[in-house]
């Protein structure tokens, strides 16, 4: 996971993060239905707080946003953030054991998911910048 700050914040010149740190920040959620608003609340409660939160959204670009103005720390996946680059915002490291994301796909026997397993795995095999 990546922490999204404002370029000139403090916090974003460290190499990486751990929620602790962020402890005491407004946060960028997802939508409460969304896997990963739980993952990173279940997380932040494992380290005894509950983030105050200063918006949810489902838009990422909204969410790139939210922390481009400076209204608090958001949150994407690596993959999704590296995508997403803004001038204004630094993405740091996330590094919470508690915050993976497992995902998992199934399919039905004979079903045609070729393309669509040869897309994920280019993007898997890129390399990995560190922001």
């Amino acid at each position: 996971m990546t922490a999204l700050l404002p370029a000139d914040d403090a916090l974003s010149r460290r190499r990486s993060l751990t929620l602790p740190a962020l402890r005491g920040l407004l946060f960028i959620l997802f939508q409460s239905g969304f896997a990963f608003n739980r993952i990173m609340l279940d997380a932040c409660k494992a380290y005894g707080f509950e983030p105050d939160v200063a918006a949810r959204s489902s838009q990422i670009d909204f969410i790139v946003e939210l922390a481009a103005a400076g209204m608090g720390v958001g949150f994407l996946p690596r993959m999704i953030a590296q995508e997403r680059k803004h001038p204004s915002v630094k993405c740091v490291p996330l590094l919470e054991a508690r915050t993976d994301w497992h995902i998992a796909m199934i399919w039905r026997r004979g079903a045609y998911l070729r393309a669509w397993l040869d897309l994920v795995g280019d993007a898997h095999s890129r390399p990995q910048r560190a922001e």
